[in-house]
């Protein structure tokens, strides 16, 4: 009994777990009780900031809805060397921008192109926010917060990549009867090295692997670009039954649905996911996390050894037919694939969502030995992957999948 695999969606990841979450609620809420009267005193205001909610998304999801208007501060993480994103509403800033020009705040400011002047104390009224956040933060998680940057919601994308699992933090900042928006995006990769201490895992005085010798690994693998293969399971058969297939066959692929698939560098296996969507495309959700042997032969292949080419995409039957007969060829499907450097490879925690390069509609792939077979559609054979074949290439090219008569 075959049975067509239902699609997950991966844009409401769930990374962090309640513990986070309630850990994080506390820092939060205590950072908007000490800042209120912070910011108050500062800008000779009465400000009230509250913490709302969290909510995951994945980055490109909770980036998007930031206002286009905001204001967003790139923060650093000392000494993980991580990324965090403070935004707020462009009209909180101009606000306060006022306030510290001794102008009327009276009415809110209308928006406009700020000056470097006005940038100059954006900047100082983010370094009063993170001042009080830092308090917080270093008890929470031993890391100290350092402004990296201020830009506006479009120019802060890139700080992680799309489909990393990222929390919201939202807050609200009550002023003069009129309330703004303000929001924390917290890529779980920015919290990744410090997650033992937010949950309060580690022991004192224990204070684990070097997070410097880290980021130089990181550093050192970050330039060496691969494609990351997301392979569904995979069998040896004869190569005169390889032949045989045709459209319309349902070919067994002997891995079990709740294993997952192989994401695979190079023909080895370094994780396991299981199959989704992320929008339009399609995506995997890492399952676990990457085994030492497959970090140790990413380091291998980061240490100068050429990288192999995609699989040949030519017709396959020349080279089956000279090994006709009994002879083993292996037979897997591939889901699609993503470029992504080495030390983001190594990075990818159980939880994170992988973007695809293939459209949830595209077909699957079929190969063997390397050489693509045809295409058709993942379905579900009685708990294993199977493919039903669309098409298959052949000595005389496609022969597609010709409609049922009536």
């Amino acid at each position: 009994m075959t049975t067509a695999m239902k699609t997950i969606d991966f844009t409401r990841p769930t990374k962090f777990t309640p513990d986070h979450e309630r850990r994080l609620h506390r820092a939060l809420a205590a950072f908007c009780r000490t800042t209120s009267t912070r910011l108050s005193a500062e800008l000779r205001l009465p400000i009230e900031l509250e913490f709302l909610e969290s909510t995951q998304l994945t980055w490109a999801n909770a980036h998007d809805r930031l206002a286009p208007s905001a204001l967003c501060a790139v923060v650093e993480l000392r000494p993980t060397g991580t990324q965090i994103l403070l935004g707020a509403d462009s009209g909180f800033v101009l606000s306060g921008i006022e306030s510290l020009l001794s102008g009327s705040v009276e009415e809110p400011p209308p928006d406009r192109r700020l000056t470097e002047i006005d940038l100059a104390l954006a900047r100082h009224l983010f370094e009063d926010l993170l001042g009080q956040l830092t308090v917080v933060w270093r008890d929470l998680t031993g890391t100290d917060l350092a402004l990296v940057a201020i830009d506006t919601q479009l120019e802060t994308a890139q700080v992680a990549p799309v489909s990393e699992p990222t929390l919201e933090l939202a807050m609200r900042a009550r002023m003069l009867g009129r309330e703004f928006g303000l929001a924390l995006l917290l890529p779980h990769r920015a919290i990744a090295p410090v997650e033992d201490r937010i949950l309060g895992r580690g022991a004192i005085g224990d204070e684990g692997p070097d997070p410097v010798d880290g980021r130089r690994l990181r550093e050192a693998m970050a330039g060496i670009e691969v494609p990351l293969r997301v392979e569904i399971a995979g069998i040896e058969m004869p190569a005169a039954e390889v032949l045989r297939l045709a459209p319309g066959a349902t070919l067994r692929l002997g891995g079990r649905v709740d294993r997952g698939l192989g994401l695979c560098v190079e023909g080895v296996r370094v994780l396991r996911g299981r199959p989704g969507r992320s929008g339009g495309r399609r995506a995997v959700q890492i399952l676990a996390a990457i085994e030492p042997d497959a970090a140790e032969s990413l380091a291998r292949l980061a240490s100068g050894a050429e990288p192999q080419g995609p699989p040949w995409q030519g017709e396959p039957d020349a080279a089956l037919i000279r090994s006709l007969g009994e002879v083993p060829v292996r037979v897997w499907a591939e889901m699609g694939q993503a470029r992504l450097s080495l030390a983001q490879i190594v990075a990818l925690g159980v939880g994170t969502v992988v973007e695809l390069d293939r459209r949830l509609e595209d077909p699957i792939d079929l190969y063997v030995n390397g050489l693509r077979l045809g295409h058709g559609e993942l379905v579900v054979a009685d708990e294993e992957w199977a493919v039903r074949i669309d098409a298959v290439t052949g000595l005389d090219g496609d022969r597609p999948l010709e409609p049922e008569s009536p």
